[in-house]
């Protein structure tokens, strides 16, 4: 048979995850399970890596074989032929319900979409230590299931959580969060969370501040998920609006109570607006509710150095320390609360452990070296430590613009230079 003949036979063709859902009036990521449970027929071109194709014959007939299949009750979303439903119909408008009497069905708890659902649910109560257990559900729902593009875009995510964190190395992190999106987008182009994942990539790694708010400009309307307005309010800081980023994670954290995270980024912004009061009160709320967090326990250092004289700041950072022994801020922020008491020899003990790689991501924390350099009054070498810091691209690079502690560089000519070029949409 010519593949013409084969071609007129098997109906229209239909390219892209988003042209057959639209035929089926369903959503991508709804065509995709049926495709992975329920053998609904797809093609892939190219290979395993290619895009995808089907053809509205065989769509229609699986739809009827569905609906008619012996021991099996129809699900409601397969009620009506494809051909009678109007295809101007919104999608919203339609349930998304799985085909839960299929005899083909694989049980819930083996289900890659079970995991995936699961792992986008801890958003929603995030916090340093759970974080990698949403990194975990999301690679083994992409393991059962490759072609799942919401699992590949949630991974993605995830993995520049732990990078902006302090969990994974940020090359590594980087890297790993740039292949999964662009998998996803392989698997469907219009994927929402993927192009989300890909927006994120833009201001952690890419610093396109631009293409960034064009993204979340769209996605705000269409898909205003935890991750859209978390992205967007990272942007802000980028931006230099750190007062808009507060409010907008205030409201996340009102919305989220029981994540930590939230809370401890929108301490760290009002650290960067430098509304200390309003962080403190935040912070002793947060005390009291049981919450903590490596984000939270920063901020809370970096502010005692702009609240407190430096001797209860030496005090008040050592028993956070004991609190969160590893974080390589919190001992940043005590070494130059000491080189601001006059210990300049302690404070040099502990540059040299900040110049020491980090033993878990195995980077040097740079931008911890350059708090304490400030603290010695060696400023040339401190704005080196700042510039090698935005390069790898940690959370608190983003504000390198904005930041109080940095506050003592601003008049040098490099240090300007330096800002100049590395946040030019702050300088209109």
């Amino acid at each position: 048979m010519s593949a013409g003949l084969e071609f007129a036979l098997k109906g229209d063709r239909l390219d892209g995850w988003k042209a057959i859902a639209d035929y089926l009036g369903r959503s991508s990521r709804t065509v995709q399970r049926w495709h992975s449970h329920f053998g609904l027929p797809v093609y892939r071109m190219l290979g395993e890596t290619g895009g995808v194709y089907a053809f509205s014959r065989e769509l229609e007939d699986w739809v009827t074989t569905q609906r008619e299949s012996p021991g099996a009750t129809a699900a409601p979303a397969l009620a009506l032929q494809v051909s009678d439903r109007p295809q101007s119909a919104p999608r919203s408008h339609v349930p998304e319900e799985p085909l839960q009497n299929s005899p083909v069905r694989v049980p819930e708890k083996n289900s890659a979409w079970t995991l995936t659902d699961k792992a986008y649910s801890i958003w929603g109560v995030l916090s340093f230590r759970n974080v990698t257990t949403m990194t975990r559900l999301f690679r083994e729902a992409a393991d059962m299931d490759p072609f799942n593009g919401s699992a590949l875009a949630g991974l993605s995510q995830s993995l520049m959580v732990q990078g902006m964190l302090g969990q994974l190395r940020l090359t590594e992190s980087h890297a790993s969060a740039r292949a999964a999106v662009e998998f996803a987008l392989e698997i469907d182009p219009d994927l929402p969370e993927a192009k989300c994942a890909e927006a994120w990539l833009k201001v952690l790694k890419e610093r396109d501040w631009q293409g960034a708010s064009r993204a979340f400009e769209l996605l705000g309307t269409s898909h205003p998920t935890i991750r859209t307005r978390v992205g967007r309010a990272l942007l802000h800081v980028a931006e230099g609006s750190a007062s808009e980023a507060s409010q907008s994670l205030g409201r996340l954290a009102e919305e989220h109570p029981l994540s930590q995270t939230w809370l401890g980024l929108r301490c760290w912004t009002d650290y960067l607006a430098q509304d200390y009061g309003r962080a403190r009160d935040h912070i002793a709320q947060a005390r009291h509710s049981g919450k903590a967090g490596r984000v939270l326990y920063s901020a809370e250092g970096l502010i005692s150095l702009q609240w407190e004289p430096p001797g209860a700041a030496v005090e008040h950072l050592h028993a956070l320390m004991e609190e969160d022994p590893k974080n390589k801020l919190l001992e940043s922020a005590l070494g130059y609360a000491l080189a601001a008491s006059g210990k300049t020899d302690e404070a040099r003990q502990i540059l040299n452990r900040l110049t020491e790689r980090d033993s878990a991501t195995g980077r040097i924390p740079h931008y911890c070296r350059a708090i304490v350099l400030i603290g010695l009054n060696e400023r040339q070498m401190a704005i080196e430590s700042v510039e090698r810091s935005y390069e790898l691209g940690p959370l608190w690079s983003l504000a390198f613009h904005l930041d109080p502690i940095l506050e003592p560089l601003r008049d040098e000519p490099s240090f300007q230079a330096f800002v100049n070029r590395s946040y030019p949409q702050t300088n209109g």
